[in-house]
């Protein structure tokens, strides 16, 4: 498999969120970072798909879901958490 996380279906969530924590962990200061980390456990948790390529606004609208039905999160951290994801 190449080094980036993508084959023949594509890119792994997995891969795609510690790509992206690591680059952020360069620019950002650690308690945004920490936000990032916790907003996209969160998403993993909620997203049933495996690939990037598998996911649509379905999926973002599910996330906002669960953070207010299952995490009990207010609206506006939902809010917050999607513009992150």
């Amino acid at each position: 498999m190449p080094e980036n996380g993508q084959n023949e279906h594509g890119i792994l969530l997995a891969d795609a969120i510690r790509d992206f924590l690591e680059e952020k962990a360069l620019q950002r200061k650690k308690k945004t970072h920490a936000d990032y980390e916790t907003a996209l456990k969160y998403f993993q948790q909620s997203c049933t798909k495996h690939y990037l390529s598998d996911m649509n606004r379905k999926d973002l609208l599910a996330f906002s879901v669960y953070c207010r039905d299952e995490l009990e999160l207010l609206r506006e951290p939902c809010s917050t958490r999607l513009l992150v994801s």
